[in-house]
Formats: C-alpha cells, sequence, structure tokens
C-alpha cells in the first residue's frame, strides 16, 4: 500500500523499527517510543464479524500500542482477515498469522514444521503476548481501515 515508504519519505517523526542494520536493542528503543506516539500505524492479525480485534506477538509492543499508549491507531486489515466470530478469529491469529511469520521469518519452532500452532514453550515463538480487544476506550481512538484485497498474513 505504500504507507511506510510515504511516512518515511513526508518528512513525519517517524518512528521507524524496521530500519535496516539496526540493532534488536535498538529496534526495542523505537518500539518503547512508539507507546508514546501521537499516531501508531499497524495491522491486526484478525477481526470478527462482530468487531473483536486479535492480535499476537512475540515482544508484545503491538498489542501494548493497541491498548493503551499511542493518541491515535490506525489499523488497515485485508479482507483475508475478517473471520465469522470471535472463536475464527483466535484460530487465525494463531494458525495463520503467528505459524506463517515464523515459517517466514524461519523460526525454529514446532509450528513453522507441519504449519500449525502447538501452543509450544519454544524460547523463539512469535506469540507470547495475544490481545483481544472489544471495545475502544476512549470511543473513536482506534480507526479501521478494511481493504477489499487479501493483505498479509
Amino acid at each position: 500500500m505504500g504507507v511506510l515508504d510515504r511516512l518515511r519519505g513526508e518528512g513525519y517523526n517517524f518512528l521507524d523499527r524496521y530500519v535496516f542494520g539496526s540493532s534488536y536493542d535498538e529496534q526495542l528503543e523505537i518500539r518503547r517510543k512508539n507507546l508514546c506516539a501521537d499516531a501508531f500505524v499497524a495491522s491486526s492479525n484478525a477481526v470478527s464479524i462482530g468487531g473483536a480485534l486479535v492480535n499476537i506477538d512475540g515482544d508484545g509492543n503491538r498489542v501494548a500500542a493497541l491498548s493503551f499508549g499511542p493518541r491515535r491507531v490506525y489499523l488497515f486489515v485485508g479482507r483475508n482477515k475478517i473471520c465469522d466470530d470471535l472463536e475464527k478469529a483466535i484460530y487465525r491469529a494463531r494458525n495463520v498469522a503467528s505459524v506463517g511469520l515464523a515459517i517466514q521469518y524461519g523460526m525454529n519452532t514446532p509450528c513453522a514444521k507441519p504449519g500449525t500452532c502447538h501452543d509450544c514453550a519454544s524460547p523463539d515463538r512469535v506469540c507470547s503476548y495475544v490481545s483481544i480487544i472489544e471495545h475502544c476506550t476512549p470511543p473513536g481512538r482506534i480507526s479501521l481501515f478494511l481493504i477489499n484485497e487479501d493483505l498479509g498474513l
């Protein structure tokens, strides 16, 4: 969608954790600063028809920012992440998004080989923190943009 390229190129004070050459410690510092940002841009692992947002993170930075911190949150979500109900949204987040990310990153986790979640205790797991948001406080803080394309894991 070009969102990152636009933020990088238009003079915004953009806290970019994807800066090449950054160490893990530098990336963690950027993630901490994101919690105090005016705006946070991300996606969601799954969204139920009822409006629940389901997210799973390895470090917890995204689920933390969705829950509290940035003044505004903008979520861009492809149609492939929309699920019939909360149970299916949780399943999708665990068995599609998390497993796909483990495979994409070449992680040494039990899920990366068969392609299904094993609710493991692997130190490499990318699914340490689970968040379900069913109501936004304060109202309007989170803006959800549904995109009629399949986007992301």
